[in-house]
């Protein structure tokens, strides 16, 4: 079986590290949510919330068109 957050995590770090670019250098991130709790898992995948923040992040409404991470 795979593990499919380390394959998310693996990936956005490859993806950071050939574009010399970190999460916090993201204008807008589009992601896809195939369930409501892969959006919150995905925030922490990606680096844009600390594991275990993704809620916050989204509850916060740095997800939000002209926000932090639209």
């Amino acid at each position: 079986m795979h593990d499919f957050n380390a394959c998310t995590k693996l990936a956005a770090r490859q993806a950071y590290e050939t574009a010399q670019l970190g999460p916090e250098d993201l204008d807008l991130v589009e992601l896809h949510d195939c369930f409501a709790t892969a959006e919150i898992v995905h925030y922490e995948n990606l680096g844009l919330a600390e594991e275990g923040n993704g809620a916050e992040l989204l509850e916060s409404r740095a997800t939000y068109n002209g926000d932090e991470f639209p």
